[in-house]
């Protein structure tokens, strides 16, 4: 049976912004961190979903405000400004509006936080830094700032151009803009709200939605004036199975960029392939020669000439196997040296500010003892 009428859950947590009394020193911004953000409509609590280690730039979801709004890390510090990827689409975060607003924003619920000068783009805890595009049947786990006792790991019911939807991962006010990701492949989206849909006897069936990982920009936008605003309607029983409760993350990581190990075994892959290839060659000369010195032997050209197309359609996977992994070596060698150059530049603004501290602070005794000593000391007429 299909689901004719459906209820949107927008996920987002309406609190109270911590002042920003804190400094900017040594503030590392990792996935799943609790990020807050402040504009003309309110102040929201929000999930740090995928780090961009070479853009500095965190992930979240686009209804967390509007763009160009301040975000803070948990303690009050300011971290950086939200940036829309579509942002002409104003983001329908406000609980004044429609669940029918809320659900059309869902196809354009995408943003992320571009770090200021001296904020530490720091590590992908639960995904891994590899993304991957999710099929239908795949288990899919999720991380929020609000549910942070635990990961909560459910399946993948429907993937389309700008959204993933998923059976019920537990998604609470706070948790928009947590990351999602496919065990031992990687990251996928953030995730952005639930449907809640209720049977005839009022028992509630949640669907999760997430918005796709489009970390450079590749997704064409949702035309709504061509293609509506009509979401996935799954069955009743496709949303009974309950969600899975995960207390260690490494049971359930994502995945990272390719090893060295991973890479010589594409190596080595590419490499057999090409060996193969050269061995049927020569055997197909061979029977060819041979068919023309001796026209009653067995022809068997057909078998080898299909075993080599086969062959090259394998060094074809293994040459693209080869270079996705040489490139994300190449992108995995820059993101650590950016890293580093990062850390060095950190490590010599706290030097240069401890320094102007302890100037500062030894110009104040001075100045404290020069007046003190003028206090206590004779005063003088000099004469003129």
């Amino acid at each position: 049976m299909r689901i004719p009428r459906f209820a949107a859950t927008f996920v987002l947590s309406i609190g109270l912004l911590a002042p920003a009394v804190a400094q900017a020193q040594d503030v590392t911004v990792n996935q799943g961190d609790l990020i807050r953000v402040a504009d003309h409509d309110g102040r929201y609590n929000c999930t740090a979903g995928f780090i961009d280690k070479e853009n500095g730039r965190v992930w979240t979801a686009g209804h967390c405000a509007y763009e160009g709004a301040n975000v803070f890390n948990g303690a009050g510090v300011p971290i950086g400004l939200l940036k829309h990827l579509y942002p002409a689409i104003n983001p329908n975060h406000s609980r004044r509006l429609s669940n029918k607003d809320i659900a059309d924003y869902f196809f354009h619920d995408t943003a992320y936080v571009q770090l200021n000068q001296g904020i530490v783009a720091g590590e992908n805890l639960y995904s891994g830094d590899r993304t991957y595009a999710p099929e239908i049947g795949d288990k899919i786990c999720r991380y929020g700032a609000t549910t942070a006792d635990a990961i909560y790991c459910g399946k993948v019911l429907n993937v389309t151009d700008q959204l993933i939807y998923a059976t019920d991962l537990n998604t609470q006010g706070g948790d928009s803009g947590g990351p999602t990701w496919v065990p031992e492949q990687g990251y996928t989206g953030q995730a952005v709200g639930s449907f809640t849909y209720r049977s005839s006897d009022g028992r509630p069936y949640v669907l999760s939605v997430i918005h796709r990982a489009d970390l450079a920009g590749v997704i064409e936008q949702y035309d709504e004036a061509t293609r509506g605003t009509a979401h996935y309607q799954p069955s009743y029983n496709q949303l009974l199975p309950s969600f899975q409760r995960v207390a260690n993350r490494q049971e359930v990581f994502g995945k990272q960029l390719p090893s060295a190990q991973e890479f010589d075994k594409y190596l080595r892959e590419y490499e057999q392939a090409k060996a193969r290839i050269s061995e049927l060659e020569a055997q197909l000369e061979a029977q060819l020669e041979n068919q023309g010195n001796q026209p009653q032997a067995p022809d068997n050209t057909a078998e080898l000439e299909a075993q080599l197309a086969k062959a090259r359609e394998d060094l074809a996977v293994a040459q693209a196997e080869l270079d996705n992994a040489r490139e994300n070596r190449e992108l995995a060698k820059k993101l650590e040296q950016q890293l580093q150059q990062s850390q060095a530049e950190h490590k010599k603004y706290k030097a240069e500010t401890e320094t102007g501290m302890i100037i500062a602070i030894i110009s104040a005794i001075l100045g404290l003892v020069a007046a003190v000593a003028g206090w206590l000391s004779p005063q003088i007429k000099l004469p003129f």
